[in-house]
Formats: structure tokens, sequence, C-alpha cells
């Protein structure tokens, strides 16, 4: 037990220093500099889709299970698995489109990194045939309004049938 104990103080240790938070504490540093210090881009977008989207938009977020700091109405994809479900239970990129412009979904924000994450380390196996339906939904459904370096990328549902 004791080992156990040695342990978790020595990890809350490292992470009391991994997220430094005396210069906020001592308030030498805002709220939004010690969040996007310590969340990096996943702070920024979501400051970003809080700041530039109406209140009443929708979002479904892809590979992305955190959505605490967002405030517009979102659907995270906590298990990592929204895109594979969206394709078995539609079949096909015009139906998964149609499907979110009826459940009243505005936008997609599409975590980069989280995707080559499950693509990379085969998780939750992503086919090459998955990521080609993805990019013809992004290519013939979607509009890039904002984009976080690599890693994150937010587009608007179009409302039509399409390009």
């Amino acid at each position: 037990m004791a080992i156990v104990l040695s342990l978790n103080v020595v990890y809350q240790g490292l992470d009391f220093l991994r997220t430094d938070p005396l210069p906020y504490l001592a308030g030498r540093e805002s709220r939004d500099e010690f969040l996007t210090r310590n969340l990096g881009r996943h702070y920024t977008m979501m400051r970003y889709v809080n700041e530039n989207l109406p209140s009443e938009a929708k979002v479904l977020f892809l590979w992305e299970p955190r959505s605490y700091y967002c405030q517009r109405q979102v659907q995270p994809d906590p298990v990592l698995e929204t895109w594979k479900h969206l394709l078995y239970k539609y079949g096909s990129v015009g139906a998964i489109a149609q499907h979110l412009a009826d459940e009243g979904y505005t936008h997609i924000l599409l975590h980069q990194k989280g995707l080559e994450f499950m693509i990379r380390t085969k998780l939750d196996p992503i086919t090459d045939e998955d990521v080609h339906l993805w990019e013809n939904l992004a290519s013939d459904y979607l509009t890039v309004v904002h984009r976080e370096d690599e890693g994150y990328v937010l587009y608007a549902l179009d409302r039509g049938s399409g390009r």
C-alpha cells in the first residue's frame, strides 16, 4: 500500500509541475492563458466556436471526446466511433449528410490528430475506404470554416444535396 501511495504522490507532483498552476493562482496569468497553455489547440478551437458560431449552432465532433469548454450544442465522440457508426447505420455519404441535416447539425469539428491516432494504433480499425468516404463527405457536403494548424478543422454542413 505504501508503494502505491508513494507512486501516486510522485504522479501528482509531476502533474503539478507539468501544468504549472502557480502563475494562474498568483494572478500573473489569465484563465485563457492558463487553459491555452495546458490544452493547446483544443482550447483555442473551443474558444473560436464559442466566439464565432451562432448560439443556435449544433456541432458534431469526430474523433474528439472533450467538449467541456464548448458553449454551443455539441455531440462529442466519447469512444471515437461516431464515423464508423454513421457509416454502418446510413451506408452512404449522401445519407449521412441528410441525417446530420435532419438532426439539425450545422457544423462538424474534425480532430485530425484523433483520426490519425485511431488509424495508427488500429484500436478500432479505420479502413482506407472509411477515410475515403470521410473525404467524400468533406468535399461534397462540407465547407471549411476554420483550421487550427493540423489539429482541428471546423466545417459547416452545406444545406444542399452536395455540390
